[in-house]
């Protein structure tokens, strides 16, 4: 899972925790949606950003930081 900061048309922006960029979309669309929140127009997603990866699996189980 990466964490994306989805900026929208109208509404501002939002983090989302998913997969993939289209996944990220998917969800906050969704959501946004099925609440009926702002306008439709507004809900749609401008700009994907990624700001974080998913730390993956570290030889000797521990992270090296440097």
């Amino acid at each position: 899972m990466n964490l994306y900061l989805l900026k929208t048309q109208g509404l501002g922006d939002f983090y989302v925790v998913a997969a993939s960029p289209n996944d990220a979309q998917d969800k906050l669309e969704g959501d946004l949606n099925k609440v009926a929140y702002g306008f439709s127009d507004a809900r749609k997603v401008q700009i994907i950003t990624l700001l974080a990866e998913e730390l993956g699996e570290f030889p000797e189980g521990k992270p090296n930081f440097s």
